[in-house]
């Protein structure tokens, strides 16, 4: 690690890492064989490409299975699985392989990449995300094999990798799919609404989350699940649920959406909306269909996202939460914030409050861009730009219809929304020495 400059901090070094990725994908996917014979891919298309698959987004300005040859759709694969896993990650489950030791300030490095807070070791718990990733993906794929090789009649190799291309980019929250309708010929697919979405929820709740219940379990209770955990749990639980309903509730009867299915494929169809559209981008039914009210729900969820470690994008579950009972707490002027007993403490008030605003200032300013140089509505570039934010992928169908400078917003607002706004201005912002010095206070008027 001699070759990392000492002045670089860990979000800087993120930062960097996530755009050589970006740029080397960017590279090869302009390469003829990444494209489909007679078929040209531009710079624009490819950067938009790279940076929505190391930012497992899943929004596409171009048809990924009529555009991108086998190759180019093996590159696009491994650019969702190096933007799910992180790069810092990846980089330091090799060192540990190769040398069976990391330094401490590489491990400063990859914990910015893959936080944690729980008392497992750093490595060992990226080795834990590696055996979790593998396992979870396989049997993600052996089930997808099934269905495609027994109900859609594919051949075995064409079965087995359309297994693993969608297992893969479930897992990692992509949301890219070999078919140019993402999902939306399996509206009637019991299989593949359980699998795929089975596997939107354990890539969206977190690795950190994931290997926290592992240990509950192992220890037999003894080892007690942290508060971030039972946070994302019930968050998550709290979302999909209601999201769930009020989607129901709100398409029920519309023709266009879900309206004329029966009531069994209206209650999964409605249930996989909800899963992925906080995280993933597949899609069974046409977002650009649906009605106003589930659109604004649609833009609320995908702002708040997946969880913290996971690999979705948006503000985080554990952010919605304590931002709600933040204002619980001014409500009953409580002196303290506190989730299943447990206090919770100041400076992660004050990040969560920071997240939520920067994360506000990005969309609103990514989408006043959009509207000065679009020809869209209002509703289709606000969506476009939460989607893309929240790293979802969902469109109301205007992605591929976007300009060049419009392409390069949603480009830099997938990098931001994944890479996270919090350390994209950590990385930006001059250190600066504390001064030990505390000024009187002074109430200011409030509202």
């Amino acid at each position: 690690m001699r070759s990392i400059p000492l002045e670089w901090t860990p979000s800087q070094l993120l930062v960097i890492s996530f755009l050589t990725v970006i740029l080397i994908g960017t590279f090869l996917l302009t390469c003829g064989f990444s494209a489909q014979p007679g078929v040209k891919i531009g710079y624009i298309d490819a950067l938009f490409t790279a940076t929505s698959a190391v930012c497992v987004t899943g929004l596409t300005s171009v048809d990924t299975p009529m555009s991108y040859s086998f190759i180019g759709q093996i590159i696009i694969l491994l650019l969702v699985q190096f933007g799910g896993l992180g790069i810092m990650t990846i980089v330091t489950f090799g060192m540990s392989a190769v040398s069976g030791r990391v330094s401490l300030r590489f491990r400063l490095f990859a914990r910015e990449d893959r936080p944690s807070n729980t008392s497992i070791d750093l490595v060992e718990l990226i080795k834990y995300v590696f055996i979790i990733t593998i396992t979870i993906e396989a049997i993600g794929a052996l089930i997808l094999f099934t269905v495609f090789k027994y109900q859609k009649g594919y051949a075995a190799v064409k079965a087995l990798y359309f297994a693993v291309f969608h297992s893969v980019s479930a897992f990692c929250n992509a949301g890219f799919a070999l078919f140019s309708d993402s999902l939306m010929s399996f509206d009637g697919n019991l299989a593949v609404h359980l699998v795929i979405g089975s596997l939107i929820i354990i890539g969206g709740i977190g690795f950190n989350t994931i290997v926290d219940i592992i240990y509950f379990f192992r220890t037999r209770s003894r080892y007690q699940l942290s508060l971030n955990t039972k946070i994302t749990l019930f968050t998550s639980l709290i979302l999909i649920v209601s999201g769930f309903l009020i989607i129901l509730l709100l398409e029920y009867n519309n023709p266009t959406t879900i309206g004329t299915f029966p009531l069994h494929k209206k209650i999964y169809a409605s249930l996989f909306q909800s899963i992925t559209l906080r995280t993933a981008g597949f899609n069974t039914i046409d977002n650009g269909l649906l009605l106003p009210p589930t659109l604004l729900l649609c833009m609320i969820f995908m702002f708040i996202g997946a969880s913290p470690g996971g690999t979705g994008g948006g503000i985080k579950t554990t952010t919605t939460a304590i931002l709600f009972k933040s204002i619980m707490r001014s409500i009953h002027d409580d002196t303290q914030i506190v989730i299943f007993k447990k206090a919770v403490p100041k400076e992660s008030i004050s990040k969560s409050v920071a997240v939520f605003t920067i994360s506000m200032i990005l969309i609103l300013f990514g989408a006043f861009a959009l509207l000065f140089c679009e020809k869209f509505g209002f509703v289709e570039i606000l969506f476009e730009t939460v989607s893309a934010f929240g790293t979802v992928g969902l469109s109301m169908g205007i992605t591929a219809k976007l300009s060049a400078f419009g392409k390069l917003v949603i480009t830099a607002i997938m990098f931001l929304g994944r890479v996270g706004s919090l350390t994209v201005v950590f990385a930006l912002a001059k250190a600066r020495p504390k001064l030990d010095v505390r000024y009187p206070e002074e109430t200011v008027l409030i509202g």
